[in-house]
């Protein structure tokens, strides 16, 4: 992408009112944050690998030509993709960076983590229960590094999970419960912010370890929302 230096040049001398780019790859983080800036003043659409996949796999009609015409592709992508568990695709953004960790590459290749920002305080003055202040998701080397520091410096420590690990369906459920039962048994208290951040980690990672819906389960569902409580 080092092509990409003279962007707002190329738009101002072929008179364009913004730029549509298409790449291979993931956007670097230096060119996202270039992107941003352009956005200020040019319409700017940016289709990844990342967001041309998803596009195609959301598209019911398109899914079936990937699904008849490349079914061994289409099977080792599936496995895992998001599934249609939310109207809209939730990503689980690097705390710092900004990066997707549910992309089928920071999976593979084990980038990201789910951390915990433990209260030292807390545990000290409440024989050792714990508090957590944070919970939110990095990439780990330099990312997980600049959060952590963060962290130490207001005298907390931190804790983490891998997130390949999470999209495990068992150790998705282990994760689950394993945070369950230290709430209910008054071992770990959250700080509304970091508790409501959990919620939306597992809503996210749960794209990637639940199946995906079926028209009968969609319909199904939408028939229990419509009824009244206590039924």
């Amino acid at each position: 992408m080092s092509d990409e230096e003279d962007i707002s040049d190329r738009i101002q001398s072929h008179h364009c009112d913004g730029f549509i780019g298409f790449y291979s790859t993931v956007v670097s983080s230096p060119l996202s944050r270039k992107f941003e800036i352009l956005k200020e003043k040019y319409q700017i659409e940016i289709f990844d690998r990342e967001k041309i996949e998803r596009i195609l796999l959301e598209n019911r009609e398109v899914n079936k030509l990937i699904r008849r015409f490349f079914p061994q592709s289409y099977n080792e992508i599936e496995l895992k993709s998001p599934s249609n568990l939310l109207s809209e695709y939730a990503p689980l953004r690097c705390k710092v960076c900004g990066r997707d960790l549910l992309h089928r590459d920071m999976l593979d290749k084990y980038e990201g983590i789910v951390v915990f920002v433990q209260d030292m305080d807390y545990y000290r003055c409440n024989s050792g229960k714990n508090k957590y202040t944070e919970v939110y998701c990095v990439c780990k080397g330099i990312c997980d590094r600049k959060m952590e520091a963060k962290a130490r410096s207001y005298g907390n420590i931190t804790g983490w999970n891998d997130i390949s690990d999470l999209v495990i369906p068992v150790q998705f459920l282990k994760f689950v419960l394993a945070i369950m039962n230290r709430i209910r048994e008054h071992e770990d208290v959250y700080t509304d912010e970091a508790y409501g951040d959990l919620k939306n980690i597992i809503i996210s990672l749960a794209q990637i370890t639940m199946k995906r819906q079926s028209e009968n389960d969609i319909n199904r569902a939408i028939s229990l929302a419509e009824l009244p409580d206590g039924l």
